[in-house]
């Protein structure tokens, strides 16, 4: 008994194969098995190495796209001093301007009071030549002392000959005053001229300087989101784009309109009659931010565009 019972401790594989108890017995199946793993290994390897391939690409894309923003960026910027700068000469220039108009106001002012003053003094002066001849007739007729009325006579043209000359010189000081008059108006209307044009330069650099603002938040905020591009076929279903459904209902090439379905959050949202480079911009659950939907080209049968999606 014991005899028999070590001889079961010890079998022999090769019988046990035979039997049906070792491994001999089950090596199709194994062969199956592990060319079916092997082969679902390689597909995986493949698919694993596209996928890094594909991401490594959309990375390099994205870089590039990151450093042409850049550089647009900081050309802004420097457009943006540039144009503030030549803002602030045109403003120092207008002030300069602005204080000689009125400096030649001021003088404008100065020679009408002067010309008034002049013409007071000739009023006078031919007043008082009127009532010196009323006062050589009456005494014409009162006096009969003929050489006494010569006199007066001489008197008279003496003091007529003075007032004509002061007439003269006042009617001189009038012309004179008249010719800076003149002066000092045209330099005025220059003056005006020269401020009419700086505030047209000033208005053209403020709308410069504006574009230029709204080009810099353009890119700021091109920086601040992600964008995928896609294409959107009529009767084609539902395409998905990020984490939303699109699907393209109906388009007019004619009016460049399109009708399209936004599905978010298991909701739909129809958008009809959006024409071409319109903004569609909605709120998704959880971000504080708008999704804008744009279409850039419109076919007869399809649409193509961008979704643009705010950063985490």
């Amino acid at each position: 008994m014991n005899k028999i019972d070590n001889n079961k401790k010890y079998d022999d594989p090769l019988m046990d194969r035979v039997a049906g108890k070792g491994p001999l017995a089950n090596e199709p199946g194994n062969r199956k098995s592990e060319a079916a793993k092997s082969y679902w290994g390689t597909v995986v390897g493949i698919v694993f190495t596209i996928a890094l391939v594909v991401l490594g690409y959309y990375l390099y894309l994205s870089q590039e796209q990151l450093k042409s923003l850049s550089n647009r960026l900081e050309s802004s910027q420097d457009q943006l001093g540039t144009v503030t700068n030549q803002l602030k000469s045109s403003e120092s220039r207008i002030d300069e301007l602005q204080t000689g108009l009125s400096e030649s106001e001021s003088q404008i002012d100065s020679q009408e009071e002067q010309l008034t003053r002049y013409q007071s003094l000739y009023t006078n002066l031919r007043t008082n030549q009127a009532v010196q001849r009323k006062e050589l007739a009456a005494m014409s007729i009162r006096k009969a002392d003929q050489a006494e009325v010569g006199a007066l006579k001489n008197e008279l043209n003496q003091t007529a000959a003075g007032l004509k000359e002061d007439v003269s010189v006042v009617s001189s000081r009038i012309d004179q005053t008249d010719g800076n008059l003149s002066k000092l108006q045209k330099v005025a209307d220059s003056n005006r001229a020269g401020i009419s044009s700086n505030s047209d330069s000033l208005t053209s650099l403020r709308s410069t300087v504006d574009g230029n603002t709204k080009e810099i938040n353009g890119v700021k905020r091109s920086l601040d989101r992600d964008y995928y591009n896609f294409e959107l076929q009529r009767g084609a279903g539902s395409t998905e784009v990020f984490n939303i459904a699109l699907s393209l209902k109906n388009t007019n090439l004619k009016r460049q309109r399109y009708h399209v379905e936004i599905i978010t959050n298991g909701r739909k949202i129809n958008k009809k009659r959006v024409n071409v480079n319109e903004p569609i911009f909605f709120y998704t659950e959880g971000v504080k931010k708008p999704y804008e939907i744009l279409v850039s080209r419109i076919g007869k049968k399809f649409v193509a565009g961008y979704l643009s999606v705010p950063k985490p």
